[in-house]
């Protein structure tokens, strides 16, 4: 559902595809040893084009902002889109609140007090409330992304711990099915049948489909995951 806000929001806000904050991993110290908030990355575009809902816009990141939102860690990356008038000059949190003037500080405040008219709730910043410069905020992108990859890895295990789990079940069966004095030839057939000449053994292609599967992900992760 779309979400409404009690003020009006000043800048583009939108998120990174491929990310993910990790619910399971405490931050350090610096942000109160804070948890993800198990949703995609955030991102503050600050350009000067009004963009469209669901538009996927190339960004250059300037730097984040920790925000401390019911307890966990909900980043919120600087961001300006490639094809702003400021975009060649805009390269770190410095350029922005030299050019920018208040625009730092605007977005913080703002996150600070959106939700006390809905929900009473004040939040709060990690790294005294400082914005992290921009190297920093994109290790805060890629380390998101990682926390991507190895969530869509475990949801994979877990499929095949389910197939695994069928697989067993249908022996299972076929046992009860040999022991009543059926003929179950057939049936075992058409759950596994031998390779056919030249054809590469089962494990074999198992292997070979997971390294493809492999490549395409990188190439996705590359694809989409953009960075200057």
């Amino acid at each position: 559902s779309l979400r409404e806000y009690a003020s009006t929001l000043y800048w583009n806000y939108g998120a990174f595809p491929q990310t993910w904050e990790d619910p399971r991993e405490p931050g350090g110290r610096e942000v109160f040893h804070a948890r993800g908030d198990g949703d995609p990355l955030d991102v503050v575009e600050i350009g000067s084009e009004v963009l469209p809902v669901g538009g996927v816009v190339p960004v250059k990141v300037l730097g984040a902002l920790a925000m401390i939102d019911g307890g966990e860690l909900d980043w919120k990356v600087l961001a300006i889109r490639e094809g702003d008038p400021l975009f060649s000059q805009l390269n770190s949190v410095a350029d922005v609140e030299r050019l920018c003037r208040g625009v730092v500080p605007g977005i913080r405040e703002w996150f600070r007090w959106y939700k006390l008219p809905t929900d009473n709730v004040v939040n709060q910043f990690g790294h005294d409330e400082a914005a992290l410069p921009a190297a920093d905020a994109e290790r805060v992108v890629y380390r998101a992304h990682e926390h991507y990859l190895r969530l869509l890895s475990e949801e994979h295990e877990g499929e095949v711990e389910e197939g695994e789990a069928v697989r067993k079940e249908d022996e299972k069966e076929s046992h009860r099915q040999e022991a009543r004095g059926r003929n179950v030839a057939v049936y075992i057939e058409t759950k596994e049948r031998p390779p056919a000449t030249g054809e590469a053994p089962a494990d074999a292609r198992q292997r070979e489909t997971e390294t493809k599967a492999g490549e395409k992900g990188e190439h996705v992760r590359k694809q989409k995951l953009w960075l200057p």
